[in-house]
C-alpha cells in the first residue's frame, strides 16, 4: 500500500499526469512483491513558491511529472534493483536530464528517490497549490 508523508501531497496526487501514476503504482506492486515493503511518497504536485523554497530549478513537479519517494528506509539492494529495473521498464517515457542526454527515470538523491517522465508529458504548470 502506497503511504503518503502528508495529506496534501495525497490530494494533489490526483494532479499528476497519469503516467507517473502508473509508474508509482507499478513501483508499489515491485517491490511488495519483492522486498515486502510499501512506499511512501513525499512530494507530488508543486508551485514556483514551493520550489523556491527547496531551492528546486526543474519544473517537473510544477508540471505533473515528477513525483518523490521517502529512500531513507529501502536498504542498497533495494534502491540500486528498483532504478536498475525501472530505467529500463520505462526508459521510452522517461525524462532525458540536460546533464546526462541518458532516459532515466529514476535519480537518487540524498534522502529521496526521484522519479520523472518526459517532458513532453508535461502538463499545465501550477501558478499556486492553493488554487487547486
Amino acid at each position: 500500500m502506497v503511504k503518503f508523508k502528508n495529506e496534501i501531497d495525497k490530494k494533489l496526487m490526483l494532479h499528476l499526469h497519469p503516467l507517473i501514476l502508473m509508474v508509482l503504482f507499478d513501483a508499489q506492486f515491485y517491490l511488495s512483491e519483492n522486498y515486502n515493503y510499501n512506499l511512501t511518497v513525499t512530494a507530488t504536485l508543486s508551485d514556483s513558491e514551493v520550489d523556491k523554497e527547496l531551492g528546486r530549478e526543474s519544473t517537473t513537479h510544477r508540471t505533473g511529472r515528477a513525483i518523490d519517494l521517502r529512500s531513507r528506509d529501502m536498504n542498497e539492494e533495494m534502491i540500486i534493483d528498483l532504478v536498475s529495473f525501472f530505467n529500463d521498464k520505462y526508459k521510452e517515457i522517461a525524462a532525458v536530464p540536460n546533464r546526462s542526454g541518458i532516459p532515466t527515470l529514476i535519480i537518487v538523491e540524498s534522502d529521496h528517490l526521484h522519479f520523472q517522465i518526459n517532458k513532453r508529458y508535461e502538463l499545465p504548470e501550477v501558478n499556486s497549490i492553493s488554487d487547486l
